[in-house]
């Protein structure tokens, strides 16, 4: 048998050492023992083997080390020894074969360093190290493997940074440096390895934000990044890779909103985003990633607003939402689903638009509002009444109070909420109140004087009750469509009131009475007729903020707002 060339023995039920007699195979080229269950240590004397070409030995029960010897098999192209119980370290002397295109010694015991001379294999397409104990950092002569095609370096204690010099492996299709201790940043170099189809860093101490440059990876199938530190938010490039079927970015510290692009990820099957700071709301454009099979958002309690419906539509089977911010729509077909896909990972919580009573205070202007579960945000409409400026301002969906610190003494504004969906269409609209600082004069000051508008022809005010007590109290009506103003009587002990308010709106300033002294309030004003918050069909909704000023401007533009003067002259 001196004359043969191919030995392959795989995948049988072999037992026993390997025989070192094989040495006497001098022409052999292919030799395949692997998948059977041959113990003891590698023989040396496969060393003496000069014409192999492959050696696949993975997936027995080695033990002991890789010899050295194996260094000098010149024109070894293959040298599979993975699967084993192999101990001690990577030879240095298996950088002497120039000629070696795979090198596997993944799922055994080694350990020490990577040994840097594995940089002087030029032909090298395939380095699988992954699942041993070697520890140091990546030696720098690696990243000059231009030939790698899959570096797998995976579940080692690995520390050190990932350089910029990844981006020299442009053939790279398979990155693997999952389960280590790296650190540092993902260098944007990264995107320049457009052949790459896996990458996988997760279970390391990465930190930093994620490249957008990872969304020119335009080959890739699986991105996980999971179980790092990094920050900052999902790259809305990540909407460029439309091959991506498993995008896993779960237990990090990413920031901000769910990207819409994702929606046009049309073979995006796995998104797991749980146990990260994310938020905002859920955009509908998901409903588009159309085989979307499951969505892992637990524990980002900043994600809110309402579930899309459209959700509903897709293949979705898995989707786990506790520990949000996330409110389910009503509708029975929509909860039926739900129960299908979620069982016992959701809120349970259902949808309630915020923003409903609101109401106003002065000395410092500040308004508060019910909380909701079914907006995302919320825009504030001000409105200068001595400029006849209206300005916007966004406000998260969990507020529920706003101070205006920039309101100018001596001026009116007034202030509309609306509460927005994810995609930034309006939900509804409060009623507009206003109120003015710096008109409150005289001895004898109210407090705490407070309007609510409740979507009726009504504004209820409410005060504190006078250090001492009062004697009585006057509270001047001021409608805004010009009619005379008039003064309405109460009892000294009165801390609330409520009274009819005209339709283009009405003003109210408190005076307070006690012996030779008095004092008078800020004003305070409500517009009824405005308030579109639970009362409206949602086929007549506002559809834009831009609707909204218009509404609240036109209802403003041609009311008769008082003058500051006007504090206590029809006493």
């Amino acid at each position: 048998m001196s004359n043969l060339k191919w030995l392959s023995l795989w995948s049988n039920q072999l037992t026993g050492p390997i025989p070192p007699e094989l040495v006497t195979l001098v022409n052999l080229k292919f030799l395949r023992l692997d998948a059977n269950q041959f113990t003891s240590s590698i023989p040396v004397q496969l060393a003496s083997l000069p014409n192999l070409e492959s050696l696949q030995l993975s997936f027995n029960q080695l033990t002991g080390t890789i010899p050295p010897e194996l260094g000098t098999l010149a024109n070894l192209q293959y040298l599979g020894l993975s699967g084993n119980q192999l101990t001690g370290s990577i030879p240095p002397q298996l950088g002497n074969m120039p000629d070696l295109r795979e090198l596997s010694l993944f799922g055994n015991q080694l350990s020490g360093n990577i040994p840097p001379q594995l940089g002087n294999l030029p032909s090298l397409g395939g380095l699988n190290l992954g699942h041993n104990q070697i520890t140091g950092s990546i030696p720098p002569e690696v990243w000059n493997l231009t030939s790698l095609n899959t570096l797998a370096l995976g579940h080692n204690q690995l520390i050190g940074s990932i350089p910029p010099q990844l981006g020299n492996l442009v053939g790279l299709r398979h990155l693997d440096l999952a389960g280590n201790q790296l650190t540092g940043s993902i260098p944007p170099e990264i995107g320049g390895l457009n052949k790459l189809v896996w990458l996988y860093l997760w279970s390391n101490d990465l930190s930093g934000s994620i490249p957008p440059a990872v969304g020119q990876l335009s080959e890739l199938y699986d991105l996980a990044v999971s179980d790092n530190q990094l920050t900052g938010g999902i790259p809305a490039e990540f909407g460029k890779l439309t091959k991506l079927h498993s995008l896993t970015l779960a237990a990090n510290q990413l920031t901000g909103p769910l990207p819409p692009e994702l929606g046009n990820l049309p073979n995006l099957r796995d998104l797991f985003l749980q146990d990260n700071q994310l938020s905002g709301g859920l955009p509908p454009e998901l409903a588009n990633a159309t085989n979307l099979y499951q969505l892992d958002l637990h524990n980002n309690p900043g994600v809110a607003g309402p579930l899309p419906q459209s959700l509903a539509q897709g293949p979705l089977r898995y989707f786990r939402f506790s520990a949000t911010s996330l409110c389910e729509p009503p509708n029975a077909a929509f909860q039926s689903w739900l129960a299908r896909v979620s069982a016992d990972n959701r809120t349970n919580v259902s949808c309630v638009t915020g923003g409903k009573n609101l109401t106003i205070t002065a000395s410092p202007l500040a308004l508060s509002w019910e909380a909701g579960t079914g907006q995302t945000g919320y825009t504030l409409l001000k409105y200068n009444t001595a400029t006849a400026t209206p300005t916007l301002s966004n406000l998260p969906g969990n507020a529920t109070s706003y101070t205006d610190a920039s309101a100018t003494s001596g001026i009116v504004y007034c202030y509309a909420l609306a509460p927005l969906e994810p995609s930034g269409v309006v939900l509804g609209l409060s009623g507009v109140l206003c109120g003015g600082t710096g008109l409150a004069a005289g001895s004898v000051l109210p407090q705490g004087f407070v309007l609510k508008l409740g979507g009726t022809a009504n504004a209820t005010m409410t005060w504190n009750a006078l250090f001492g007590g009062a004697d009585s109290y006057l509270l001047q009506r001021i409608p805004l469509d010009g009619s005379p103003i008039t003064n309405v009587a109460l009892a000294g002990g009165t801390t609330t009131t409520t009274q009819a308010v005209v339709a283009a709106g009405t003003c109210f300033q408190l005076i307070a009475l006690k012996g030779a002294g008095y004092g008078t309030s800020d004003v305070l004003c409500g517009v009824p007729g405005v308030s579109t918050l639970g009362n409206q069909p949602a086929a007549k909704r506002l559809q834009s903020v831009g609707e909204a000023l218009a509404e609240v401007t036109s209802r403003l533009q041609g009311a008769t707002l008082p003058a500051p003067q006007l504090a206590f002259e029809n006493r």
